[in-house]
């Protein structure tokens, strides 16, 4: 049986309707955002099909721990993108137009930004279920998409992760980002 899925779709779509708003009211910057698709998969299959996403094969990756009172099991989070995703969007984000960008700068805001979606996420969630979502700072790194995702997997608690993997593209300043959300936790029978 299978554990259940903490981001379910309905749970994304009410996320990237909270990011849009919060990223709007924050930097006045409007950006529509679209689930393109979510599933939830094996580890060995989820990881596969979230690192084809992506036709480099260094991603942005910024990730948190997430715990959710009443389920007794930790989760992992993950918003991957690609790095030209992420230069492009830390550039919108910045709100400078023709801003150089250093890489620590880019990461902060890409930090910043993963606070945002990973507190829509979690709120998300935590209605959803009726119980209490927490994460934790959301770490960024640039780094290989296989080496992460098996990284994380290997890590969560349970001995099957349950891959939950869902596609978003978004749309600000005529710049088309395809961002990856990917939640492990659970277990997969």
């Amino acid at each position: 049986m299978r554990a259940p899925q903490l981001l379910t779709p309905d749970v994304v779509r009410g996320a990237a309707e909270r990011v849009r708003r919060s990223i709007h009211e924050l930097l006045g910057v409007d950006i529509d955002v679209d689930v393109v698709y979510g599933e939830a998969l094996s580890p060995e299959l989820g990881i596969s099909r979230a690192c084809q996403e992506y036709d480099a094969d260094e991603v942005v990756a910024a990730f948190s721990k997430v715990s959710a009172k009443g389920l007794d099991q930790e989760y992992y989070m993950v918003l991957l993108a690609d790095v030209e995703t992420a230069k492009n969007l830390a550039l919108i984000l910045s709100g400078e137009a023709g801003l150089e960008l250093d890489e620590e700068l880019a990461m902060d805001i890409i930090r910043e930004f993963t606070n945002i979606v990973f507190g829509a996420l979690t709120a998300e969630a935590s209605r959803a279920r009726n119980l209490r979502v927490d994460y934790t700072i959301p770490e960024v790194t640039i780094d290989l998409c296989l080496a992460v995702l098996s990284e994380l997997a290997a890590s969560c608690s349970v001995e099957n992760p349950i891959v939950e993997l869902h596609q978003i593209r978004a749309r600000a300043h005529n710049a088309h980002l395809s961002l990856g959300i990917v939640a492990m936790g659970g277990a997969y029978a």
